[in-house]
């Protein structure tokens, strides 16, 4: 949900901890905006990210921008195997952090290599 969502659940105090997820809520500056909204309660908040491999990036530059910051979820299949080859490069925590990769933009790119895997089959209908 949007900051909207979010709006009613602050103000009626039904969450100790907020999960906005970059993909859902509207890009990574609405998902800043409600942290922003969950910091004024002084509510932590732990983005939610687990949507793939480009989601992981950005969630991970959120998290570093937040200052009510809990956690970031992060789910250790998708990283170690099945994001393994998708991008340019690997985002694994190190001691428990995530750093931050260097470069413009998220620092990633799609590996365009996926496309010519024995059994990937590219639909183009829609």
């Amino acid at each position: 949900m949007t900051r909207y969502g979010f709006r009613e659940l602050l103000e009626n105090r039904a969450a100790r901890v907020i999960m906005p997820d970059i993909s859902w809520c509207g890009g990574i500056s609405e998902a800043k905006k409600i942290a922003s909204m969950a910091e004024t309660y002084y509510l932590p908040v732990a983005p939610h990210n687990c949507g793939g491999p480009i989601l992981h990036y950005a969630s991970a530059h959120l998290a570093a921008n937040l200052t009510n910051l809990g956690i970031l979820e992060s789910v250790r299949r998708h990283y170690l195997e099945e994001y393994e080859g998708i991008v340019s490069r690997d985002l694994e925590p190190v001691n428990g952090e995530i750093p931050l990769p260097p470069g413009p933009g998220l620092g990633v790119e799609l590996d365009a290599g996926v496309f010519s895997r024995p059994g990937v089959q590219v639909d183009r209908t829609c």
